[in-house]
């Protein structure tokens, strides 16, 4: 049995119930005549099986699909769609995509590849003002009067910087 006129292996509800439906107009006071299914398995392209299975839910009156979780077309989001989203999520929960996916309902991959794409940018939330001159010689004061040495430590330094010439050929730091 051939199903190449489909792309996926699930039937759609549109199928479903137009193969229902030309079942229900072949009953005859309340049953299927004999070479019905047959039939309609060859309309349909289907299996028998298959046809058998969802004229018996038809017939209980179920007709959408019992499959639960991650079945069925998913969810694509547009440019426009996704910086919306993004735009309406408080700048407090802006820290990390997970909350990003959290508070917009989008999952944590398609977050990352709208970032890969340039779709939107990673800012910081605060900046941090680089030193200036003054500033860091003010640093470089306060960290060395912060150092203790002792003249063993000064001797041993001085030994190892003499013993191991740097590779250009120049003497050491000291």
């Amino acid at each position: 049995m051939s199903t190449s006129h489909r792309k996926n292996r699930e039937l759609r509800d549109v199928e479903k119930r137009e193969a229902a439906t030309a079942l229900q107009d072949c009953l005859s006071k309340g049953k299927l005549p004999h070479g019905t299914s047959k039939a309609a398995v060859e309309r349909f392209q289907l299996y028998r099986s298959t046809v058998c299975q969802f004229w018996s839910r038809y017939k209980d009156g179920i007709t959408k699909n019992l499959k639960v979780g991650r079945v069925g077309p998913k969810k694509h989001y547009t440019k426009e769609e996704i910086v919306a989203l993004i735009r309406a999520v408080p700048r407090n929960q802006r820290y990390t995509i997970r909350e990003h996916s959290q508070a917009t309902g989008m999952s944590t991959i398609t977050l990352s590849r709208a970032l890969k794409n340039g779709d939107f940018q990673r800012r910081l939330s605060r900046l941090k003002p680089l030193l200036t001159n003054a500033n860091k010689h003010e640093r470089l004061a306060y960290c060395g009067a912060l150092v203790v040495l002792t003249h063993d430590a000064i001797n041993a330094f001085r030994g190892v910087a003499q013993e191991e010439p740097s590779s250009s050929g120049e003497a050491g730091f000291l």
